[in-house]
């Protein structure tokens, strides 16, 4: 089975978290769905990611782009994974893979600050530890939770 992590971001910008996140696994030979709750949110971080840094370019498309299978990083609102990628990054409450064999790395990277998106993290982190913790469920996902640092880094908190 594979892993889920809970990103929980403090400071900074949630682009530039994110960009860190798909630039670490790249780095690794991964290829990335990031999938947002809504046609519009989506939108938003395509575009955040074309615009986050001058100095620095993370290869991205979505369906308006299409060529899926070029795309290291694809970025939907939709449960689909036409990249063949391996890491799920989900966002502002958007939905986990309906088969948890999917991907092998799930990560929800949310805003601490932002209340919305901190009590549905918090309701999906308790879904996610009840699940891994059932009798039942043998094989459950590697279940973690980190936490920004000040300094930007990322601190395993549990």
């Amino acid at each position: 089975m594979g892993e889920t992590r809970f990103y929980h971001l403090s400071a900074g910008n949630i682009v530039e978290a994110l960009a860190r996140l798909c630039g670490k696994a790249l780095s690794q030979g991964r290829r990335v769905v990031i999938r947002l709750p809504d046609e519009a949110a989506a939108e938003k971080i395509t575009q955040s990611l074309w615009n986050f840094s001058a100095d620095s370019f993370l290869p991205h498309g979505n369906a308006a782009d299409g060529e899926a299978d070029r795309q290291p990083v694809w970025i939907t609102h939709r449960d689909e994974n036409p990249n063949g990628a391996d890491v799920l990054i989900a966002m502002q409450g958007a939905e986990f893979s309906e088969s948890p064999d999917a991907f092998a790395l799930i990560c929800a990277l949310f805003d601490g600050r932002d209340d919305a998106d901190l009590s549905a993290a918090r309701a999906r982190w308790k879904a996610c530890r009840n699940q891994s913790e059932a009798p039942d469920a043998p094989g459950a996902p590697t279940l973690t939770y980190w936490q920004q640092a000040p300094t930007g880094e990322w601190e395993k908190k549990a």
